[in-house]
């Protein structure tokens, strides 16, 4: 039951909640090996990852949330953010980028330790078996200690990981 006059606009808020969130900085980064076409490691041990300084929501609300733009604020209403809000189903977590986070430093490297050859044989065509080796450094510069969400993509089967590392499967590739 609203009326507005021609060439006007409005805005309503539809609702409002408090959501808990965690502070986190997270990255991601891409498989550096390309086997599958040239066998080629394309690493590059002095390249920095893009970290960003995130809030992780968690929808405690009733409905999900929808995709939309998002305008983060602080407690006085002054600007920090804005970033698109992906689509989340009640009880599940989103991330809201804030900002890069230069004092965060994220190199990966990666070696090839052993190779193979004619391991296994499909129709005309053979492939070798290669093992690689990689580590991923994290320096954090910021005088406070951190949580950092790391996510590594591997286009290979993963054999081992340290530090409470967890494996998630993807795919059959």
């Amino acid at each position: 039951k609203v009326s507005l006059a021609k060439d006007t606009k409005t805005s309503f808020q539809i609702f409002s909640n408090n959501l808990p969130y965690k502070d986190v900085y997270e990255v991601n980064i891409s498989d550096v090996v390309n086997y599958s076409s040239n066998a080629y490691v394309g690493n590059d041990p002095e390249q920095k990852f893009e970290v960003f300084h995130s809030l992780k929501l968690t929808n405690t609300t009733t409905n999900p949330f929808t995709t939309a733009p998002v305008f983060v604020m602080d407690e006085n209403l002054q600007p920090l953010a804005q970033d698109q809000l992906k689509y989340t189903p009640v009880s599940s977590n989103v991330s809201i980028q804030l900002s890069r986070a230069p004092d965060v430093i994220v190199k990966n490297t990666e070696e090839e330790i052993n190779k193979t050859d004619e391991t296994k044989k499909f129709g005309k065509e053979s492939y070798s078996k290669v093992i690689l080796k990689g580590s991923i450094i994290i320096e954090n510069l910021q005088d406070k200690k951190i949580t950092l969400s790391l996510n590594k993509t591997i286009t290979a089967e993963v054999t081992g990981v340290s530090d409470s590392g967890k494996i998630k499967k993807t795919g059959r590739y």
